[in-house]
């Protein structure tokens, strides 16, 4: 699992950085707040593919493992669908599923919460 972790983070590190230099420099005909949405969106995908690296460190425990598919739940339904209903008028009934998005951000570091208070970071 925690190789599926690491992969999921490279890629959407990867896709992070693709979508700052595409935002930055091919979208120019968006208006100022689909790119202020864009920003967002990349924003919190690199904070929480940082988070999810750092949950792979972690000892293998359920917590870490809970918070492992929480922060790429979150990652998907919260930057990806801001990235498709930004990006394409035919995706905009998604955007029902990005509060689900960041929910699952939460529950993510709600789970790295519980491995600190529970002191499994120690195991």
């Amino acid at each position: 699992m925690k190789r599926f972790f690491l992969i999921f983070a490279a890629v959407s590190g990867l896709l992070a950085v693709v979508m700052g230099a595409y935002t930055s420099h091919g979208l120019m005909h968006l208006a100022p707040g689909q790119i202020d949405n864009l920003n967002t969106a990349i924003n919190y995908q690199f904070i929480h593919t940082l988070a999810l690296l750092f949950a792979v460190l972690l000892p293998s425990s359920t917590w870490s493992k809970l918070a492992g598919l929480f922060f790429i739940i979150g990652i998907t339904l919260f930057s990806f669908t801001i990235y498709l209903k930004t990006l394409d008028n035919n995706f905009a009934y998604i955007g029902f599923l990005t509060p689900f998005g960041g929910f699952g951000l939460i529950l993510g570091w709600a789970s790295l919460l519980i491995i600190g208070l529970t002191g499994q970071h120690n195991k």
